[in-house]
């Protein structure tokens, strides 16, 4: 008898230590509605509804996990943040010729990040540290085994809620905003040394950890849900 109750003893020390990890207040879920649009005329658009959710780790980093509302797609990815916001890591999956194909994409924390491996709305502009967005920063990206760096810049500008608004980027669930000091457009710059092109804009508030709203090629995404606690997404 005395070894049972050691025993359960054993079991119930190991359930308070990972049950944590595992607690309702510990996950964030939210949703993102994203629209493809063929770049070919007459063609209709995508709409895929992403589900996003974040699981707090002990440790102070989190790990987001996203895959399609309806689980057709065959396409997730996984992110891991550090504590301090920044991106270290992207896992990607998809079906290339009906051959789910992996990617592991490794990011640096104190600088953005664009991922072009998956069509998943997974860019991350929040860096680790007091980084001022408004600086340049280079990037480097694998692809066949070769490095290539391009050069970036992120402009920030202050947007009304009826200008973010009459631009269609925001839903009947942000209407609480209305209220909000501020508003603030993320325009993401690419350098080819001759010109500059825009390649992604993001709309953020400042009590908020994760975008609103975001255009990148022929996607728009719009945040549908509030976070399922009132904690911000990304610390």
């Amino acid at each position: 008898m005395r070894k049972i109750s050691l025993i359960l003893i054993v079991i119930g020390l190991a359930l308070s230590i990972v049950a944590p990890l595992e607690a309702e207040d510990n996950i964030v879920n939210w949703q993102v509605r994203s629209e493809y649009t063929n770049p070919l005329p007459g063609s209709s658009k995508t709409v895929v509804i992403w589900d996003f959710k974040m699981h707090k780790l002990q440790n102070g980093k989190s790990v987001i996990t996203v895959f399609d509302n309806e689980h057709r797609l065959e396409t997730a990815a996984e992110l891991l943040v550090d504590a301090g916001g920044g991106l270290r890591q992207v896992k990607c999956s998809r079906l290339v010729s009906g051959k789910k194909v992996n990617v592991v994409v490794d990011c640096d924390p104190l600088k953005p990040a664009l991922i072009n491996q998956t069509i998943i709305p997974v860019d991350w502009l929040q860096i680790s540290g007091d980084g001022n967005l408004s600086n340049k920063f280079v990037l480097r990206e694998k692809i066949g085994g070769k490095t290539f760096s391009y050069h970036l810049q992120i402009k920030e500008k202050k947007i009304s809620f009826s200008e973010a608004e009459a631009e269609g980027m925001l839903t009947k669930d942000d209407f609480y905003l209305a209220g909000a000091p501020e508003l603030r457009l993320l325009t993401v710059e690419r350098d080819f040394g001759d010109y500059k092109k825009e390649v992604l804009r993001q709309l953020v508030g400042d009590s908020e950890g994760f975008w609103f709203f975001e255009e990148k090629g022929t996607r728009r995404s719009w945040r549908l849900s509030t976070p399922s606690n009132s904690e911000k997404i990304v610390n």
